[in-house]
């Protein structure tokens, strides 16, 4: 599943976070953290903390956002390991970690490039 980290630019972080939405509301909670991940990526994308290149990992996000935005860096990497565990280890996904990834998202969005 590595390519489906993939960040689909088209969609906007906002239409990403309407289909995590819509997959939540029908139990598909997997399915919406990584549309989650998806909105929060191409955010960064869009402030410029992670370059806009095809096919990078999970982990090199990771790397991108610790050096572009420190202040970021643990609550960006709480949000990769919740997404792994739950896209690639197949972790029991439901309400309470969509809003723990939602909590951490805010915390990552809070801090601006540059800061």
């Amino acid at each position: 599943r590595r390519s489906d980290v993939m960040v689909e630019l088209r969609r906007t972080p906002a239409g990403w976070r309407r289909q995590a939405e819509e997959l939540e509301a029908s139990g598909r909670w997997a399915e919406g953290l990584r549309c989650r991940y998806r909105a929060l990526v191409g955010e960064l994308v869009r402030r410029g903390a992670i370059p806009d290149q095809a096919g990078r990992t999970a982990g090199e996000y990771v790397g991108d956002v610790a050096g572009s935005l420190p202040g970021a860096a643990g609550p960006f990497r709480t949000a990769t390991e919740l997404f792994e565990a739950a896209w690639y280890g197949a972790a029991v996904t439901g309400p309470a970690e969509a809003a723990r990834f939602q909590g951490l998202e805010a915390d990552v969005l809070a801090v601006r490039v540059g800061a």
